[in-house]
């Protein structure tokens, strides 16, 4: 058997039954998937497309990020989170104005180091990695892809989900 991902087959982990969406709710579809280089079953949350080891841990973040479920009060603003991480780092970055990422070429600051490197490929580098299927349009990050998606081709990606079903 390959190490490429597959669709399914005795040994392979990977069940041809589709698993139910974490809402209980809809259209019910196979979460789980193998993915390539690793000999373990993934699953992938609906909503982000973020990969988790058990369904477990899978239904509990998207109960928590994505659900109505956000026990975490931030006792500044209000706002509530899924997970008490999550709060701290908005207190810190929000509130208490904690950013010690700073930029070498610019010296702006940032409270994720992610966020940083984000801003140095973009901004001073200018590479835009993530690029439209349906036009030329190149974006900085995957959000900015998305927006563009979500304004420019709804029809379009109706269009070709509906041909990749069909086929």
């Amino acid at each position: 058997m390959s190490d490429l991902a597959v669709k399914s087959g005795e040994g392979t982990g990977v069940s041809d039954s589709p698993a139910e969406s974490p809402s209980g709710v809809g259209e019910e579809r196979d979460k789980s998937v193998i993915v390539p280089y690793r000999r373990f079953k993934m699953f992938s949350c609906n909503e982000c497309g973020r990969y988790f080891k058990a369904n477990s841990d899978m239904k509990r973040h998207s109960m928590l990020v994505h659900g109505k479920q956000r026990p975490f009060e931030c006792v500044e603003c209000g706002s509530r989170f899924g997970i008490r991480g999550d709060m701290n780092r908005h207190v810190k970055a929000i509130h208490r104005r904690v950013r010690p990422f700073k930029c070498d070429h610019c010296s702006v600051t940032f409270a994720r180091k992610s966020t940083l490197a984000t801003h140095v490929r973009s901004v001073h580098m200018r590479e835009k990695p993530f690029c439209c299927e349906f036009c030329d349009a190149t974006f900085t990050t995957k959000a900015t892809l998305h927006g563009h998606l979500r304004s420019f081709h709804v029809n379009d990606a109706a269009k070709n989900i509906r041909l990749n079903s069909a086929s």
